[in-house]
């Protein structure tokens, strides 16, 4: 699951609407709707800043919209608030 599709389960389950999250996190509905398709515009996808103020804005932890990322040699990399 990507990162999109974890913000907009959470989202629904919750059943927030697109703009009220959009707003409490401060981001534009279009981009937000964006990032739940999976169409962000830039080149590494949503910025980890805009995608914890969603987060926060859904009510749920960071770590259940972002996966732990494998990185060779070093492990698992997990954010943690």
């Amino acid at each position: 699951m990507t990162i999109g599709q974890r913000i907009r389960q959470a989202r629904l389950n919750r059943r927030l609407s697109l703009a009220w999250v959009a707003k409490r996190a401060g981001v534009d509905r279009r981009h937000l709707s964006e990032i739940e398709r999976d169409k962000c515009s830039r080149i590494a996808g949503p910025g980890l800043l805009i995608v914890y103020a969603v987060a926060e804005a859904i009510g749920v932890p960071i770590h259940e919209v972002v996966p732990p990322i494998r990185y060779g040699c070093l492990g698992w990399f997990v954010v943690q608030r």
